[in-house]
């Protein structure tokens, strides 16, 4: 394969997996896909830190 047709099958493929992510997240969490569109869209984010004292943690 010649490095122009390199360069444009590793392009396409970039588009359409940028492509693919948009639709799956479009499709997993009801994000709007066109601009002027609104949804209420919750996502939420927890961290727990645990600090053990010496003793056994249960």
């Amino acid at each position: 394969m010649n490095p122009r047709a390199t360069f444009f099958a590793t392009v396409a493929l970039l588009a359409a997996s940028g492509i693919l992510v948009a639709i799956l997240r479009f499709l997993e969490t009801g994000t709007p896909f066109l601009p002027g569109q609104e949804r209420s869209v919750w996502q939420v984010e927890a961290r727990v830190d645990l600090v053990a004292l010496g003793g056994p943690v249960s």
